[in-house]
């Protein structure tokens, strides 16, 4: 049901990596590598129980786990954020800044698993073997954009209507969209 099989992977552009669902409730990462420093940052990071698979999937590009330094969210949902919690754990020597927009930090920094699990799923934490602890996060609301490296410059859209703190990352001059759940395949 839900996968932990590795995510298939591609290269989108120049150090711009793609790594898709895994199954039911994940969701797709994004990655942008800086060529100097080989740091890392994510957008969004699955159900918690895929980031092994995806941690496979980025050994096949070059790409260490360990130098993830920034995760950027979308949005709240269990399916985008689940993974911040054992990422966590696996990096807390040196744990990566976790940044989010308005209402999407406001329930992780409470670790508010209400507003993570929705309901009527009927599905919880313990399901996916995480446990939701209130996290640092950095919000992104009163920014208009973020330099992610030297390389790409995103502009910040809130794009309420899915979530109340979902928010689509842009960026203009290589005509790349980050939308999480505002936009969907079919």
């Amino acid at each position: 049901m839900f996968s932990q099989e590795k995510k298939e992977g591609l290269e989108v552009i120049k150090n711009l990596y793609a790594f898709g669902e895994g199954g039911m409730l994940d969701c797709n990462i994004y990655s942008i590598v800086d060529q100097e420093s080989k740091e890392i940052a994510l957008f969004d990071l699955g159900n918690g129980m895929s980031l092994k698979g995806l941690f496979e999937s980025m050994k096949d590009f070059g790409l260490d786990y360990n130098n993830i330094t920034k995760v950027f969210l979308t949005h709240e949902h269990v399916d985008h954020v689940l993974g911040i919690f054992p990422l966590m754990k696996n990096l807390k020597k040196n744990p990566p800044e976790i940044l989010a927009y308005g209402e999407t930090a406001n329930i992780l920094k409470n670790g508010d698993q209400s507003q993570i699990f929705p309901g009527s799923l009927g599905i919880s934490p313990s399901t996916f073997g995480v446990e939701i602890i209130p996290q640092n996060i950095t919000d992104l609301k009163e920014k208009k954009e973020v330099k992610v490296f030297s390389e790409f410059k995103f502009q910040l859209l809130a794009t309420p209507g899915h979530s109340l703190g979902s928010l689509s990352y842009y960026e203009p001059s290589k005509k790349i969209l980050i939308p999480g759940d505002v936009v969907f395949c079919n």
